[in-house]
């Protein structure tokens, strides 16, 4: 069957199950093999990434399999006293089997044409760094855009194998809803206009709380100074409800690799590591703010959560991100951990006004959600 023979179309729910199934069939390649299972609701992880999202499959006519996907989220971000559209383009997968078709780039030409219609600001996307197939799909948007490399995403995976002891300067407590204000002030003091960042509001949390059951006011955590005042937050999010991560393979070295962490975890009393068509088991520290002069504080409370979590013994690791850029990353030290980076893009349109104003930026601290991506 020729390209031309395959439907490309928005997705609707009746999609859904046909759409878990094709993510399933779509592993992705490094240390070891794995797909994200999206059951029991595919459209759950992108009703919670942004304002709207607009949802592509690739359909087969002749038996109805849907054979690749590709999401368009818009998010809203705060430029100077302007709120601005940016299009982020993601859950791009396509059928092992026609990897090497056109059909990816022509789901891409759907990205570029919306970029030409002028209903967004730019246009980003996340890469793992060395998936230089996907970096050179850039190339894809043509002269008409200017590629602008954004800087990294650290993606750090703290490993409960030990326990901390969080400094007694502070209290440590569940946020009430009668802390969103604070929270909001403190998240505009640490990230307020900062490229990526929205209006951090009492109204914006309001809204991303209301999101998803699995994520609300009484899982972020707090740190109290003696004066009571709150000075760093995070949250903890585990995500296993909508999407989880599944091993479908491991290399050689990769399973001795499980049978030490499988050792360690009898040694420290973690969760088994995961054998191969299990979920690996992780949780995400959300939205860790504090002022520059309190990443002490931040740092406190990170130890706070690493040992809740391992006294839990649910999880076997905890996931946090943070532009390269960022100072915040450094209330991480002396907690045991790897990391990996996520190269970021924007695409701007050249003849736009928005590429006018803005030009050539040089890489800097950006806003980044990681448990968004």
């Amino acid at each position: 069957m020729s390209e031309d023979e395959f439907i490309i179309r928005e997705a609707r729910p009746e999609d859904n199950e046909r759409l878990i199934d094709l993510a399933r069939r779509c592993p992705m390649q490094g240390q070891f093999e794995m797909y994200t299972d999206r059951y029991p609701d595919f459209f759950a992880t992108n009703r919670i990434q942004g304002e709207k999202a607009h949802i592509y499959v690739v359909e087969r006519p002749a038996d109805g399999d849907l054979v690749a996907c590709v999401a368009f989220t818009e998010k809203h971000e705060k430029r100077g006293d302007k709120t601005i559209k940016v299009l982020h383009i993601g859950d791009l997968r396509t059928d092992p089997t026609l990897r090497r078709s056109k059909i990816a780039a022509r789901l891409i030409l759907i990205y570029r044409d919306m970029l030409y219609s002028g209903a967004y600001d730019h246009g980003m996307v996340e890469i793992l760094e060395g998936n230089n197939a996907a970096i050179n799909t850039h190339k894809l948007l043509g002269d008409d855009f200017a590629v602008n490399t954004e800087g990294k995403i650290i993606f750090y995976q703290l490993l409960p194998v030990r326990g901390y002891w969080p400094s007694k300067e502070f209290s440590y407590r569940q946020a009430t809803a009668f802390d969103m204000p604070s929270i909001a002030a403190l998240m505009q003091k640490s990230y307020g206009g900062a490229p990526g960042a929205p209006e951090f509001t009492v109204g914006w949390l309001k809204k991303q709380f209301a999101k998803h059951p699995s994520f609300t006011i009484k899982d972020v955590w707090l740190a109290v100074d003696k004066n009571q005042t709150i000075v760093a937050s995070a949250g903890l999010w585990d995500q296993s409800s909508f999407r989880r991560t599944i091993v479908s393979n491991y290399t050689r070295a990769m399973k001795t690799g499980v049978r030490l962490l499988a050792f360690f975890g009898l040694l420290w009393k973690l969760p088994p590591a995961p054998k191969e068509g299990q979920a690996l088991s992780y949780t995400f520290i959300r939205w860790p703010a504090a002022p520059l002069d309190k990443v002490g504080a931040l740092g406190e409370l990170t130890r706070f959560l690493v040992n809740r979590v391992r006294s839990e013994n649910r999880h076997q690791f905890l996931s946090v991100g943070f532009n390269e850029f960022d100072p915040l990353q450094t209330s991480l030290e002396g907690i045991t951990k790897v990391k990996e980076n996520i190269q970021v893009f924007s695409h701007w349109l050249k003849k736009s006004e928005a590429y006018q104003d803005v030009g050539e930026i040089p890489a800097q601290r950006r806003f980044v959600d990681l448990t968004l991506i």
